[in-house]
């Protein structure tokens, strides 16, 4: 698989090359989520990360993403937050296009982290197991649901009080392979991370799931305007 994946993303860029398109292309080389738990070492390995595909450990939610364009993406490495969700309207601004009216995004403009070098202006991101709000990341501190890493659908439950054992709290930049649960000893932090996530669940309702029936199954989220 590694060979194929090397050999046509090489044909893909000596295409744009040839054609004298990649100083006008954005190449985005981007996973969808962590290694394949059914297949073992065959579905791939997340490294020191916990978890994979079907958890919202980092080892599932945490992937690899390279941007190539030559002349504005800025070479270097960034260890900000990011999100697919950021996509659009990163897309958007470097196209001189703007993002659809009349509704909210959730997601982040990255064109001046990938241009110039800035911090990512994405500080927050919620974690969700199918439509189950499961965990949140603010900075450096994840807060997570004991138990809620497995993959699955459900409803919308009320987020647990902050005193409740179920509450795991990590901080990624110390502990990126979440071993050391720090909520005993930061109470205050999950405090304020468990009222980030009522106030983020409050604007949010779920629809009617709009992926094809036969190819998944579960509701929606969008953002209330």
């Amino acid at each position: 698989m590694i060979e194929e994946i090397d050999y046509n993303v090489g044909r893909i860029l000596d295409t744009l090359r040839e054609l004298k398109l990649d100083r006008q292309t954005l190449v985005v080389f981007l996973s969808d989520n962590g290694p394949w738990m059914p297949y073992l070492e065959q579905g791939g390995s997340a490294g020191l990360l916990r978890g994979a595909k079907g958890s919202t450990w980092e080892g599932g939610m945490r992937v690899p993403a390279i941007f190539w364009q030559p002349g504005t993406v800025r070479p270097g490495v960034t260890v900000g937050i990011g999100s697919e969700m950021d996509l659009l309207p990163t897309f958007a601004r470097l196209a001189g296009a703007s993002v659809p009216p009349g509704r909210s995004l959730d997601g982040k403009d990255l064109s001046a982290t990938l241009t110039n070098g800035a911090p990512s202006p994405r500080d927050t991101v919620f974690y969700y197991n199918g439509a189950r709000l499961t965990g949140v990341r603010h900075l450096a501190f994840k807060l997570h649901l004991a138990g809620a890493a497995g993959s699955g659908a459900g409803g919308a439950p009320a987020i647990p009080a902050p005193a409740n054992p179920a509450w795991e709290l990590y901080n990624l930049d110390e502990d990126p392979s979440e071993k050391f649960n720090l909520a005993d000893k930061h109470p205050e932090i999950v405090r304020e991370l468990t009222a980030m996530m009522a106030a983020h669940q409050k604007t949010v309702e779920p629809f009617e799931n709009q992926i094809p029936l036969g190819r998944g199954a579960g509701a929606g989220r969008r953002a209330i305007p």
